[in-house]
Order: C-alpha cells, then structure tokens, then sequence
C-alpha cells in the first residue's frame, strides 16, 4: 500500500509503514500522536529530554531542538 500510493498518511508528518494486508501511519521522528491521534511537535525542551549542557538554552523547533550558547 505505501509504495503504490494507496495510504492516507500525511506525508508532511508521517511515515507509511505497511503491515500485512494493509499500512499503518507512524509520527516522523521528533513527532508524537496527540489526544486525536493528529502528529504534533514533540517539545525535547519542555519534557527534558534534550542533551544541551548546562551552559546552553535548550530551544524547540519543529520536529527537533537545538542549543543555544548562553551569554557570557
């Protein structure tokens, strides 16, 4: 079904996987499943699971974070 173009995945924010007999939409990487079932930003920042040290401001972005450079 992915490789034919038959699934309903949204390519923007997810990845077909097929099954057998039919395909399954997983969130792309840095992406999770909300109450609806929609694929959202997953905030590394927020829920501290980043790796920036302690001299860095952890920043969310769109599917990722970065680290900023403290001042000083």
């Amino acid at each position: 079904e992915c490789g034919a173009g038959e699934d309903t995945c949204n390519k923007n924010v997810e990845n077909c996987r097929n099954t057998i007999g039919s395909f399954v939409c997983d969130c792309k990487q840095g992406l999770v499943k909300d109450e609806s079932g929609q694929c959202v930003d997953k905030d590394e920042c927020s829920l501290n699971v980043h790796k920036c040290n302690g001299n860095s401001k952890c920043i969310n972005t769109f599917g990722s974070y970065k680290c900023e450079c403290s001042e000083g």
